[in-house]
């Protein structure tokens, strides 16, 4: 009697964590589509840079991969989303119109050669590939970059941002740890090389499965 107690007991605590986990999850979706719609804004896109990538892909990653969830992720997300948030609600300071500053230039971005390696892993929503011999995409990149055929643009129509989610479901259904992947256009800012969160991709193919 007490021992089926006690499966009853455990089997109750079980449905209990997953149920918890669920909603944490939904949390950090509903968090990230906010995210995605503060990015549709001038004013929203740089406020939400860290909020899309620690929320929305985050998000993302979760609905394939529930097992990733995290403290540190889910700490991330509630204080990237937190400041967005707040950025938003500040009142901008007044515009001196009568000075003609010149616009602000976009870093001048830095090619690399394709990158084949292990995918181990995501990383605040950067995929991570060990490539021991490739010691630029250690040092550069610290092994990590975004994928940009995944990534959220704010151009992107409602139908786009449906489609880029669709291929990325598709693309991590296929993908197992330790296989073997290709990255393929990567770019990276040379004034932030050996930081993580500037190298890019163009697009990520699988080339061998393990």
């Amino acid at each position: 009697m007490k021992t089926a107690f006690t499966f009853v007991a455990f089997l109750c605590f079980t449905h209990t964590t997953v149920m918890a986990s669920n909603a944490v999850i939904d949390d950090i979706r509903e968090k990230g589509e906010t995210c995605r719609s503060m990015a549709q804004t001038v004013e929203g896109q740089k406020l939400a840079h860290l909020c899309l990538s620690s929320c929305a892909r985050y998000g993302d990653t979760l609905t394939q991969y529930p097992e990733l969830l995290s403290d540190i992720g889910v700490e991330r997300c509630h204080r990237d989303y937190a400041r967005a948030q707040q950025g938003l609600t500040k009142t901008p300071p007044p515009v001196n119109r009568t000075q003609n500053a010149p616009a602000k230039a976009e870093p001048a971005r830095t090619t690399m050669p394709d990158v084949e390696g292990l995918w181990t892993g995501i990383l605040r929503g950067e995929m991570r590939v060990r490539a021991d011999a490739r010691t630029d995409w250690q040092q550069i990149c610290r092994g990590t970059a975004m994928v940009m055929a995944f990534a959220h643009d704010s151009t992107d129509t409602i139908e786009q941002q449906k489609q880029r989610r669709l291929d990325q479901t598709a693309f991590f259904k296929q993908l197992k740890r330790k296989d073997q992947v290709r990255l393929i256009g990567i770019t990276y800012d040379p004034a932030r090389a050996g930081q993580q969160l500037h190298c890019q991709a163009e697009r990520v193919e699988i080339i061998g499965s393990n």
